[in-house]
Formats: C-alpha cells, structure tokens, sequence
C-alpha cells in the first residue's frame, strides 16, 4: 500500500468508526468492524483519491453484516437498524417532513431502502414481511411522496 493510500485511510478512520458506532453501537463490535474494513481496503489496491470513500463503504458493508447476522435478540436488532437512519436526516427538507407524514410502514421501509441502503431482502429480513411486502409498501410510499412533494412526474 502507497503512501497517499495509507494517509486517505488514516485520515478517514474517524468517520468510519462513527458509521460502525451508528450501526452496531459502542463497543468491540464497531472497532473490529473498522479494522476489517482497513484491512479490507489494504488488501485490494485503490487509488489515493479513491481510499477514503472505499473505507466507509467497506465499513457499512462489514456491520451491515455483522448486524445481520449478530446475536442481538430481534427487536434490538431492527431498533438499531432504525436509529443508525435518524442523525442522517434534514429536519428542514420538505421531502423529510413528507416523509415522517407516511404511515409507520411506509416510513420504515422507505427509510432503511433510501437512508439506510438496504436492499429489499435485508429490509424484510429486518422487519420480518415478505419481501413481496417490502416492494409493495416501498412503491406506495414513493408515490405519496412524489405527490406530496409535488414532483414534476405527477403534475400535469
């Protein structure tokens, strides 16, 4: 691993602990997701300018992981998932206001799809609906939204 490379993941450590932090909370757990994911990244050579953005990428995919297959009890498991989505959202953003006016369903998958990227499959395996569900209620919540935002493809 070069120099720039090296310096782009140490600078960027921080930020990706606190991702760790926000998905599998305060621990051991964050830190290993961390080093895993710098050794991720020093396994497979990037360009300088690339290193930072495949360390955060590396880190969400390593908890994602690791949250799906912990030994949290369910219900923890889908609160962590939930409040990992809430320090990343724009109180002012008329599309985040819309957003907390969908029906508690809507909301959550909608949240976890487009805050939180997860596919479908993760987001049924979360909540524990079919992922015929997670499509279902995702394509009704995006087009509330659509609407009550006044997209351009509603209007007439």
């Amino acid at each position: 691993m070069t120099r720039p490379v090296q310096a782009a993941i140490a600078s960027h450590v921080p930020a990706s602990y606190s991702l760790a932090v926000a998905l599998l909370g305060p621990g051991p757990a964050a830190e290993d997701a961390v080093r895993a994911a710098v050794a991720g990244v020093s396994r497979n050579p990037v360009p300088p300018a690339r290193a930072a953005d495949r360390l955060l990428v590396e880190t969400r995919q390593t908890a994602r992981a690791w949250l799906c297959r912990s030994d949290l009890p369910e219900p923890e498991r889908r609160q962590r998932a939930v409040a990992s989505l809430r320090p990343r959202v724009d109180a002012d953003n008329p599309v985040v206001t819309a957003l907390h006016d969908l029906p508690a369903p809507e909301r959550l998958v909608l949240q976890l799809a487009y805050i939180g990227c997860y596919t479908f499959a993760e987001i049924a395996a979360l909540t524990e609906m079919p992922v015929a569900t997670v499509r279902r209620l995702a394509a009704a919540g995006a087009r509330t939204l659509m609407t009550s935002c006044g997209s351009p493809r509603t209007q007439t």
